[in-house]
């Protein structure tokens, strides 16, 4: 018995990673975990070897990690791959340089009638220690 409601459609619809979301990193094309998350699920076993030859923060590989997956990913901006080193647990340095985690603040804005937020990220997207 066919049943239509089971069948996926093809067109898929997922929120833009924006810079309030928990999984947001810095980059002005990132994709959302959850499309990720389908696309691998699709196309591969767990075990299996996932490609991502433009990996930017390295996205694609923190979901195929998180799916038993392995992956090879390639990219050629230096800012990019100590997010994705950093995002993936590789390293906790690399090239003498400690990879922590942006500290980031919100704060919110309240006019008349009106509803404004407003962000600001505290030091800098890398912190140094020594």
């Amino acid at each position: 018995l066919y049943n239509a409601s089971k069948v996926p459609g093809n067109v898929w619809y997922f929120p833009r990673v924006r810079y309030r979301m928990d999984e947001y990193e810095e980059h002005p094309s990132q994709k959302p975990e959850a499309l990720l998350d389908r696309i691998i699920r699709a196309s591969s076993n767990p075990g299996d070897l996932v490609l991502d030859p433009f990996a930017g923060t390295f996205t694609t590989g923190a979901v195929a990690k998180r799916l038993d997956r392995r992956f090879i990913g390639i990219e050629r901006e230096r800012e990019y791959i100590k997010i994705g080193v950093r995002r993936l647990q590789l390293r906790q340095e690399l090239d003498g340089e400690h990879l922590a985690s942006p500290k980031k603040s919100y704060t919110r804005k309240h006019g008349k009638g009106s509803h404004n937020e407003q962000t600001s990220a505290t030091g800098d997207l890398f912190e140094v220690t020594k």
